[in-house]
């Protein structure tokens, strides 16, 4: 969007309102100062300013000089950000007043007024040179009765319950938390089943908020999280970025009664104390730890669990080490049997393409394209290797070094699996 605003100068909304998420962008543009609306319906570019505007920035001085008494309180009293309410209360002018100030301040450039999160109907005004995020951190929002109540339960240190606050104040405090999480005096964390609500450092410091009221008892992050999702948090904050599988080992999270260890790192996923990373195509995801994942696992290691990086590793390799032993005990079909070591052997006398694999196979596929699916699989082991582009036709495949390592290795252990049977029956 701001593309096209700085190509065309001066756009109209119809130009742009193609553009996805078009409403939401623009009030962002708008608040940062990134567009100016000209008039209704015209917006330009905030960054080349109108000569006007040059001369009302050189002449700032000279406006503060001519103010009037009144003018020149009202814009030194929104050095702190404040709605116009908010000014008539602590200034003691008439409502009428105040807004023939503001216009004129605003209308000379000293002012703007930007709209306030979970406060709709009110807006606030600050000098000019204040950013949009000072603004809006700065300013302590106001909150109505129920939200103040909300407030006041929450205690300083770790989190309420979400479900006791909505059992001591009734259901209409779900409504009360989500203004409170918009302006910033709150913020969720636990999993939407057990969340938890914890005062955020602008909550702690609005004189709404009575530190040495009653609050509900309080309940560290990790309280709120299963302990099976705790373990497997610990695991990765002592193993590093991981895969499923790895993290699972090292927090022994695998029961038949219980959900898998996917199933909970998706939770955890969800509710963002992990993201997952997929680094290559046909790879397993790695999961890291966010920055919520970390205030839990700080939690966790206070109330005194903590697991050791080199107890982590020690149980990958234990469980990498035992599905190694299961794999090689299982009883492996011979060279002729199975389609994988089949398409390796034909391979051994050169690349070919799908459609001369599956003439050759002794089982052939349904239809020809299989077998390139199938190469493409051998492909990410580094058993194969795809010469050519194009379609399946012109694509070629070739064997490497692996793939004929693992195709002897295999031979290998058929015959050593038939000598006994040689021996016992000559």
């Amino acid at each position: 969007m701001l593309e096209i605003v700085r190509e065309r100068g001066v756009v109209r909304w119809r130009d742009i309102k193609h553009v996805r998420n078009a409403r939401a962008a623009l009030e962002l543009l708008l608040m940062d100062g990134h567009l100016v609306r000209v008039r209704h319906g015209m917006f330009r570019d905030g960054s080349r300013p109108l000569d006007a505007e040059i001369v009302v920035k050189q002449r700032e001085p000279y406006f503060r000089g001519q103010l009037g008494a009144r003018q020149q309180v009202i814009y030194d009293a929104l050095a702190k950000p404040a709605t116009a309410a908010e000014l008539r209360q602590r200034e003691g002018v008439s409502r009428q007043a105040v807004d023939q100030i503001l216009k004129k301040l605003m209308k000379s450039g000293l002012i703007r007024r930007l709209p306030t999160p979970g406060e709709s109907s009110e807006w606030v005004y600050a000098q000019s040179g204040k950013r949009t995020i000072d603004v809006l951190v700065d300013r302590e929002p106001k909150i109505g009765s129920l939200e103040k109540a909300a407030l006041s339960l929450i205690p300083p240190v770790g989190g309420a319950r979400r479900a006791a606050l909505v059992e001591r104040l009734g259901p209409s405090t779900h409504s009360a938390l989500k203004r409170l999480v918009a302006k910033g005096l709150v913020e969720k964390a636990g999993t939407p089943k057990r969340q938890l609500i914890r005062l955020t450092q602008k909550g702690l410091a609005h004189s709404a908020y009575d530190l040495e009221g009653e609050h509900l008892p309080g309940n560290d992050v990790s309280a709120a999280l299963k302990p099976e999702q705790v373990r497997l948090l610990l695991a990765l904050d002592a193993l590093g970025p991981a895969r499923a599988l790895d993290i699972s080992a090292a927090a022994g999270v695998r029961s038949k009664q219980a959900p898998s260890a996917g199933q909970y790192l998706q939770r955890l996923r969800i509710s963002g104390y992990i993201v997952q990373e997929r680094p290559m195509p046909g790879r397993a995801p790695i999961y890291r730890l966010t920055k919520q994942g970390t205030t839990a696992i700080a939690a966790a290691k206070l109330a005194g669990k903590a697991m050791s990086p080199a107890k982590a590793r020690r149980a990958v390799e234990r469980d990498a080490l035992g599905r190694a032993q299961q794999a090689a005990s299982r009883p492996h079909s011979s060279p002729g049997q199975g389609r994988t070591p089949e398409i390796l052997a034909l391979l051994e006398t050169g690349p070919l393409t799908s459609r001369e694999i599956q003439d050759r196979l002794s089982k052939p596929f349904k239809f020809y394209r299989s077998v390139g699916l199938a190469a493409s699989d051998l492909q990410k082991r580094g058993w194969v290797r795809c010469i050519g582009s194009g379609d399946h036709a012109a694509k070629r495949w070739e064997l490497m070094d692996a793939g004929l390592d693992w195709l002897e290795a295999r031979r290998a252990q058929h015959e050593a699996r038939l000598a006994p049977n040689e021996a016992n029956h000559p």
